[in-house]
């Protein structure tokens, strides 16, 4: 920001703000649950984007598409569309804060042929009449 009075002018390094994280609760009843994230949690591994995990008990696994295997919680990274199955012992409520993925109503995602594991980024769940699926620019059933 540069401010000018006159013949003076001072420049200053105003930092952005970073606005406050949203919340989203998913509430698990015990026993296996696919989940995703619905917000943006940023950089890290997903199981810590998931609050409320039990430390004692929890699976968690991601899926690597290119290796076509599961991924340990501990080391399968959090992203963007990414889908992970989770196991707890009894019915649990898990809390994701972070920012919405608010500027796009679609997901594109480059795929190479083998099983692969998404999860809806939206806070909103997507109907089957509303999803759909393109190999090559051409639609694919389901």
């Amino acid at each position: 920001m540069i401010i000018a009075s006159g013949s003076l002018a001072v420049a200053q390094d105003t930092p952005p703000v970073t606005p406050a994280p949203q919340y989203f609760t998913l509430n698990l009843s015990a026993g296996v649950s696919l989940i995703s994230a619905p917000l943006n949690t940023g950089p890290g591994l997903a199981r810590d984007s998931f609050l409320g995990l039990p430390t004692q008990w929890p699976v968690f696994f991601g899926w690597n598409p290119a290796a076509q295997d599961w991924v340990s919680g501990n080391t399968v990274p959090a992203g963007l569309a990414g889908g992970y199955w989770v196991y707890v012992p009894t019915p649990t409520t898990l809390v994701v804060a972070g920012q919405p993925y608010s500027y796009f109503t679609s997901v594109t995602k480059h795929i190479d042929p083998g099983w692969h594991l998404f999860g809806v980024p939206f806070e909103e769940g997507v109907g089957w009449q509303d999803f759909h699926l393109f190999a090559s620019g051409n639609p694919i059933g389901l």
